[in-house]
């Protein structure tokens, strides 16, 4: 089936976060994961995005704390993450659990939202020609970072399996056309259909770059009353076509009509809203490089991303305000 994810056509049956390709290995005793092998962090962007990833066990399912660290290729391992099939049982089968999660990520998602309008002001009025700003902002970034990380795990492990297996199940009880139907009026985006309104494509590459990419605002919101539209149709034709348990398969069915369609929704947000944060972010390191740059303390821009944070919060240099302008 194709469908539009992050304004792109895409086939849904084998699209996803792909994050269950990952790694293992052991030293010292210790299991590692990498979530993505061909994912390289920068020094500054592992130090923005290292509390979000450390937080979700314990934002998620009340855990301790993960640990990770990133090698020598930029490359990021964890020891005791979540399981993705953790958080597919949990959400598919405890659906208080995952409502209850997802009113905590809407509160942390419209604060991250609303401060990023802030910043677009302000960029848009050229009043980021200060040091301070520039720095407190990334510093901003990472503590976001810190809470909005844990909640994009909701959907960034089990987005594909979620939309798959209820792929799977539909199309075992109905014709094509009639599941075409279905997953084409359950998967949607307003993040995807407005983008697309505004004749923009979206591009997936999310590292750092200078000259940094065109800045947006993402325009969107979750629906959660999707799955009503052909709700007692389709529960006739379940009955009538299915073999076995039928209270089983119409149960299986409720759950995944109400979950896919957030989990796909979820999965976009997640996209447009970390997108947008990055590049924003990315064009105040652009206007910090600049002014290192004129200092010679940088040789290239991309030299800014070899420092943590704290890191850059810390050079000392002299007229670095000046330098701004």
């Amino acid at each position: 089936m194709v469908q539009m994810r992050h304004g792109i056509a895409v086939n849904m049956l084998h699209h996803g976060s792909a994050i269950t390709e990952y790694a293992v290995k052991i030293e010292k005793g210790v299991k590692w994961i990498c979530l993505r092998p061909q994912r390289e962090l920068s020094v500054l962007e592992f130090d923005g995005k290292r509390g979000g990833f450390e937080n979700t066990p314990t934002i998620l399912f009340g855990q301790p704390k993960a640990t990770c660290y990133r090698d020598k290729k930029g490359v990021i391992w964890y020891s005791n993450f979540v399981d993705e099939n953790d958080i597919y049982c949990r959400t598919l089968h405890d659906i208080p659990w995952f409502i209850n999660k997802l009113k905590e990520r809407k509160e942390v998602f419209e604060g991250c939202k609303k401060h990023m309008s802030t910043i677009v002001k302000l960029i848009k009025n050229g009043e980021i020609n200060n040091r301070d700003f520039c720095i407190q902002q990334i510093q901003k970034w990472k503590e976001f970072n810190s809470s909005l990380f844990p909640y994009m795990f909701l959907a960034l492990m089990t987005d594909e399996l979620i939309i798959e297996n209820f792929t799977d199940l539909i199309n075992k009880t109905s014709n094509k056309v009639l599941s075409s139907k279905i997953l084409y009026d359950l998967l949607k985006s307003e993040y995807s259909k407005n983008f697309i309104k505004k004749g923009k494509l979206a591009r997936v590459s999310k590292n750092f770059i200078f000259p940094p990419e065109p800045i947006f605002i993402p325009e969107g919101i979750i629906r959660f009353d999707l799955y009503s539209n052909f709700e007692s149709d389709y529960i006739d034709i379940l009955m009538a076509q299915s073999h076995g348990n039928v209270g089983t398969t119409i149960d299986l069915f409720n759950r995944f009509k109400f979950i896919a369609p957030i989990v796909f929704q979820l999965s976009e947000e997640n996209f447009y809203v970390m997108r947008s944060f990055s590049i924003i972010i990315n064009h105040l390191l652009d206007k910090v490089a600049d002014a290192l740059l004129s200092l010679d303390i940088l040789s290239n821009k991309y030299q800014i991303l070899d420092y943590t944070i704290d890191q850059l919060t810390t050079l000392s240099f002299s007229n670095l305000d000046k330098s701004l302008n």
